[in-house]
């Protein structure tokens, strides 16, 4: 009988312990606030208003943004943008190269007009590889980008070749089945698996591509 007695004393003090700490303590002071309230003998802590912003930050959320933050963003984009784009009209190749990168981290519609540029008309072909690589970073490519870079499936040199495939493989693979930005890639390559205009080893690579989506779709 003792040992069930000292039982029941241990779960009734653990009981009580329990609600005397129910209230939710956070070690940020800057969420809890210190008003209390009376009520009776006891006092209770008051819970402020949740700043939705805040926490949306703290767990790693992107917080909404208000119109003057969503222009001032803009802004500084544009700005970015025009950047790389006096980087492409340098005389140095690196500086080129640098401003068709940069422009995959703003992928506006001014920065895809440049990099389509870019890969058309520049006399080095790392700067074209590099501008073909960087418009996988646009989800929504214009029909003169896809133009562009079935185009550049015919390129003398081999890297650029591969990286407008790379590019066109990836925005393809993005696309549903249906689509007609889909429908127009792939009627491209297939056009081109059969040029001579293409060298043998691209044209492997086109076919490869071509099986593998006929065999997945």
């Amino acid at each position: 009988m003792a040992r069930k007695s000292n039982r029941s004393t241990y779960i009734v003090l653990l009981i009580i312990l329990l609600l005397g700490t129910a209230t939710y303590w956070v070690t940020d002071t800057s969420v809890v606030s210190t008003d209390v309230v009376d009520i009776g003998d006891r006092k209770k802590p008051v819970t402020p208003p949740v700043d939705l912003r805040m926490l949306a930050e703290q767990f790693g959320s992107s917080p909404v943004l208000t119109p003057e933050q969503i222009e001032e963003d803009k802004q500084i984009d544009d700005e970015q943008v025009a950047t790389a784009g006096e980087w492409l009209r340098s005389i140095d190749v690196q500086e080129r190269i640098d401003g068709a990168e940069q422009l995959a981290a703003y992928p506006t519609a001014e920065a895809e007009k440049l990099l389509v540029e870019a890969l058309i008309t520049d006399i080095d072909p790392e700067v074209r590889s590099t501008a073909a690589q960087s418009l996988s970073a646009f989800e929504s490519p214009t029909d003169e980008t896809i133009a562009a870079l079935l185009a550049a499936v015919e390129d003398e040199n081999e890297e650029v070749r591969l990286s407008a495939l790379d590019t066109l493989e990836s925005i393809a693979t993005a696309e549903e089945t249906g689509s007609r930005r889909y429908k127009k890639i792939l009627a491209g390559l297939k056009k081109a698996a059969k040029s001579k205009r293409v060298p043998s080893e691209t044209r492997e690579e086109i076919r490869d591509f071509l099986l593998d989506q006929a065999s997945d779709r």
